[in-house]
């Protein structure tokens, strides 16, 4: 991590985590902006990965490694629902208020971010992983789409 002390790292990775959790906490009005998401995630992935690290499972276990401590969540990881299998679930443990469903796309190009996150969101869609979280009683839904190439990303959310 060229130049980068533990410590930086550490915040960074803090201050990734603690946006998501601030997120989950929020009101519905306050759920459409997730700029802060994509910058701190960007930067995040500027400083510690290789460009070599590029591939879908790459970037799945990126981001489930830094949700896993949530505390009073649960993450599950390609677990079936409905009708395919989302790349993550953040499920809050005791009061179901809360679902994250997490589908990651790798695009090519830079230009494909915006593209590749729709993809994800429609599959979400598609394959109904909203479906048991609903039968399951949780509150709010959070759908996020997010796409990388290479030490960039892009994150759309969409609430249900």
């Amino acid at each position: 991590m060229q130049g980068q002390t533990e410590l930086s790292v550490i915040t960074k990775a803090k201050d990734l985590c603690s946006y998501i959790m601030t997120v989950t906490q929020r009101s519905p009005k306050h759920f459409g902006d997730v700029d802060e998401f994509e910058t701190l995630l960007s930067d995040w992935l500027d400083e510690t990965i290789s460009y070599y690290d590029s591939k879908e499972n790459y970037y799945h276990g990126f981001l489930s490694g830094l949700i896993v401590g949530f505390k009073g969540y649960d993450v599950k990881s390609n677990r079936e629902s409905s009708d395919g299998r989302p790349d993550l679930l953040i499920l809050e443990r005791k009061r179901h208020k809360l679902a994250v469903v997490l589908e990651i796309k790798v695009a090519e190009r830079f230009r494909d971010l915006d593209a590749k996150c729709d993809e994800a969101l429609q599959q979400i869609e598609e394959n109904r992983y909203e479906a048991e979280l609903k039968y399951d009683c949780f509150q709010k839904i959070l759908k996020y789409g997010v796409a990388f190439c290479d030490k960039a990303c892009r994150v759309k959310l969409e609430e249900e």
